[in-house]
């Protein structure tokens, strides 16, 4: 399984940029069309612990993104971290 590819981080704003999907094929032959709908996550654009909604009330997301986009049929994600006191995951 491929992890997200790392454009740049800032450790200072608690930020980064990753590469979240792309038309590669991963591991079990599947190949993700990048034909985004991004109406409902633009809403309430939160970033979660592992794609994770279930952990329990208690859990807050992680983050949020600030900014998406598909460049080069790959998709960019820009992350601002919650800081510690919110989440020790983040």
């Amino acid at each position: 399984m491929r992890a997200a590819r790392v454009r740049s981080i800032n450790v200072e704003t608690r930020t980064i940029t990753v590469v979240a999907s792309t038309e590669t094929e991963d591991a079990h032959g599947t190949v993700l069309v990048q034909d985004w709908d991004f109406a409902r996550f633009d809403r309430n654009p939160v970033i979660l612990w592992a794609h994770n909604a279930t952990l329990g009330l208690d859990e807050l997301p992680i983050g949020r993104a600030t900014r998406r986009e598909v460049v080069n049929g790959e998709l960019e994600v820009h992350i601002q971290f919650a800081g510690a006191d919110i989440s020790l995951l983040a």
